[in-house]
């Protein structure tokens, strides 16, 4: 395949697998990298390609499949929650109170890393990406109920960590 193929090719499908990319990760800027990623993997892997079905059907496939191993990745862990930080900058705190609510959310963050993976994929799509139960469903093609369910337990189990944690109690407490 020389080089003008290829840039056809590229052109062809690049809108279609950034859209779909877009649908599942939500952000554009990481949906052209992950587009590309995508894009990269069918040509490197293009002789796995059978034939049993058409070439944008398992473009499509594979391009779902690379979204959902991202969103299931280490990095969706990484996550902060943008909202927290940007409603910080829009009030007037002391520095007491910023400190109080950076350590909070650092003990979160702490808190939601010792969960299962099952947990913490759920909790990152609801609460930092902002997808409903219908979207996560949709994504980690998961029952609606198993989606609910995850997050009751991950929850749950969050409140029993933090009621455990004696550093964390004491701070509460001390508001």
């Amino acid at each position: 395949m020389g080089e003008e193929e290829l840039n056809q090719l590229y052109l062809k499908h690049k809108g279609r697998v950034y859209n779909l990319v877009l649908y599942y990760v939500k952000d554009p800027y990481l949906s052209e990298d992950i587009a590309h990623e995508v894009l990269l993997k069918c040509y490197f892997n293009r002789e796995k390609f059978s034939g049993h079905c058409s070439i944008n059907t398992w473009m499509n496939r594979v391009t779902v499949n690379h979204c959902i191993d991202y969103l299931r990745s280490s990095h969706m862990k990484k996550i902060t929650p943008s909202e927290n930080i940007d409603s910080l900058l829009n009030q007037q705190l002391t520095l007491e109170d910023t400190v109080v609510i950076y350590i909070d959310n650092e003990n979160l963050r702490k808190q939601i890393d010792l969960l299962p993976s099952i947990y913490v994929e759920v909790l990152n799509l609801y609460y930092f990406k902002n997808y409903s139960i219908k979207e996560i469903h949709s994504v980690l093609k998961l029952n609606v109920s198993t989606v609910k369910t995850r997050l009751y337990r991950a929850k749950k189990t969050l409140r029993k960590m933090y009621d455990n944690d004696e550093e964390f109690s004491t701070l509460i407490s001390s508001r």
